[in-house]
């Protein structure tokens, strides 16, 4: 959950905070996500790969099922938080693109909300090379989350009306992770499932959420007086639906296949 010290006044900063305030707003996983993944890896399960790591929300979930967890994360502080959360955890710093590992020894790669980042001519190949036989191949993400219908509207009109240009293209393209497995020939049993989450935030937590992402920071930094715009926002928020936390709906699409 996000930390305390991102409420408020620190949220307004956002042009200074946006890598941590990124850590500190990503929601964790669900078990379930973690039961439906592992219920499919055959024994033995011994090495785990997750790519592009953060901070571990996908990683350390995976060690009580593993001998050993490869973390592959190109950011220095999220890799140096990576290294004090596990000793079955192996960090790699450097992007998915350059990472290497030899031919056939993952039991289990996930990624989680990186699909859509990386190069597929390269991940794809490399991908299908480091999974062995049988092993299973996990890509999961959550959209926009939905607030409750009182305030939905509210964000709605932000995402349309300003932060909707500075969304990358594969961000709009809800089938782009169906087709990026389906098109491997090299794997089979595809099943795409849907995976509830439902998380309780308050207003100051939920923009700080969207502060973090990449269209709504990268349209802040535009502003004149960016502080101000997300007191405003908050403020249209709270009015409207008060200042206890509320439900926020951040379900997962899973998609599951293994190696022919």
């Amino acid at each position: 959950m996000p930390c305390p010290e991102y409420k408020s006044t620190h949220i307004r900063k956002i042009g200074y905070l946006v890598p941590n305030l990124y850590v500190a707003t990503r929601p964790n996983y669900p078990e379930a996500l973690f039961q439906e993944i592992i219920n499919r890896v055959p024994l033995p399960r011994d090495r785990a790969l997750d790519l592009g790591a953060g901070t571990g929300l996908s990683t350390l979930p995976l060690c009580p099922w593993f001998n050993q967890v490869l973390a592959v994360e190109p950011n220095e502080g999220m890799a140096a938080k990576l290294r004090n959360l596990s000793p079955k955890i192996e960090v790699r710093q450097c992007s998915i693109e350059e990472f290497s590992e030899r031919p056939e020894s993952i039991d289990l790669i996930t990624l989680g909300n990186v699909l859509y980042w990386v190069d597929r001519s390269v991940v794809e190949k490399k991908v299908l090379n480091w999974l062995r036989q049988e092993g299973i191949f996990a890509a999961y993400r959550y959209g926009v989350p939905r607030p409750p219908e009182t305030i939905r509207g509210i964000l709605e009109t932000e995402l349309t009306e300003r932060w909707h240009s500075f969304r990358h293209p594969r961000l709009l393209d809800e089938d782009y992770s169906r087709r990026f497995i389906a098109e491997q020939s090299e794997l089979k049993a595809i099943q795409v499932l849907t995976v509830p989450h439902v998380i309780f935030w308050d207003t100051q937590q939920l923009i700080g959420y969207f502060c973090s992402t990449s269209y709504c920071s990268a349209y802040v930094k535009t502003l004149a007086n960016p502080e101000q715009y997300v007191t405003d926002l908050e403020s249209k928020i709270s009015d409207t639906i008060g200042y206890s936390s509320f439900p926020v709906d951040f379900s997962l699409e899973l998609i599951i296949a293994q190696k022919k």
